[in-house]
């Protein structure tokens, strides 16, 4: 294998890995903002009762 396929090959698993890392926190960003979604609504409802 030529040095040029072999930057390559690291290239695209490293890629790889950095989609999974990226897919990873949006997903924790969607949940933490699922949470804040729901503590507002909380918040609401309580100030609006009260």
């Amino acid at each position: 294998m030529d040095s040029s396929a072999k930057l390559l090959q690291n290239y695209m698993q490293n890629t790889g890995k950095q989609r999974k890392i990226n897919n990873k926190k949006s997903n924790e960003i969607q949940r933490e903002k699922k949470i804040d979604g729901k503590a507002q609504r909380v918040v609401q409802r309580s100030t609006m009762s009260g």
